[in-house]
């Protein structure tokens, strides 16, 4: 990509950002300028991508490192507030993290804990960041983004269709519109939830 943007002086914390797309993302945010705010589950992980963020930055500047599992409401709290600690505001929140487990049947005996799992990654997490995040968006005028699966559109299984379909199509969400924005998102995505609801009664 191509050094068109200038982040510098720019705060942004992107989730699962310990390998993937989001370290890809923490990556070249960094080379645009960004300060980085990087979050996973693996430190070891997470001090490779650090390492590879100071080495692109213009300035060699350091992220933020947070191990944590965003699942965990107490995680997410601690990971907006360091993220404020550290450089006392937020521009942009990159809601990145997401897996799926490989529940292929109804008859999984596991399904309930694997679903939970799920929903608490793929989509409460998200819900609660943005919450915990608007009100430092709102002072920067920064934005959201948020990255989905493409299973929450075409399903791979109509279990993982019930389980994803909730993750948001790749946005960018001004925190001033969003309100609409969440509400438009409700309703592209209500075809799916029928849909879900007719595959598991068929």
């Amino acid at each position: 990509m191509s050094n068109t943007r200038n982040f510098s002086g720019k705060v942004v914390l992107i989730t699962g950002s310990s390998s993937g797309i989001g370290a890809e993302a923490a990556i070249e945010f960094s080379r645009l300028g960004a300060n980085v705010a990087i979050t996973g589950r693996n430190d070891r992980n997470l001090s490779s991508v650090a390492q590879q963020v100071v080495n692109v930055s213009p300035k060699g500047l350091k992220p933020l490192q947070v191990v944590a599992d965003i699942s965990k409401p107490e995680d997410c709290n601690r990971l907006i507030d360091e993220t404020i600690k550290s450089f006392g505001k937020l521009d942009v929140l990159v809601n990145n993290a997401g897996y799926g487990y490989g529940v292929r049947s109804v008859l999984d005996p596991d399904i309930l804990s694997k679903y939970e799992n799920l929903m608490n990654t793929n989509v409460r997490s998200v819900i609660y960041l943005t919450h915990l995040s608007v009100k430092h968006l709102e002072k920067t005028k920064g934005n959201i983004i948020n990255i989905s699966s493409v299973a929450g559109l075409k399903p791979v299984s109509y279990l993982i269709n019930l389980i994803l379909f909730i993750k948001i199509t790749i946005k960018t969400i001004d925190v001033n519109n969003f309100p609409y924005l969440y509400l438009h998102m409700l309703e592209k995505n209500i075809f799916n939830i029928y849909a879900t609801i007719l595959l598991l009664l068929i």
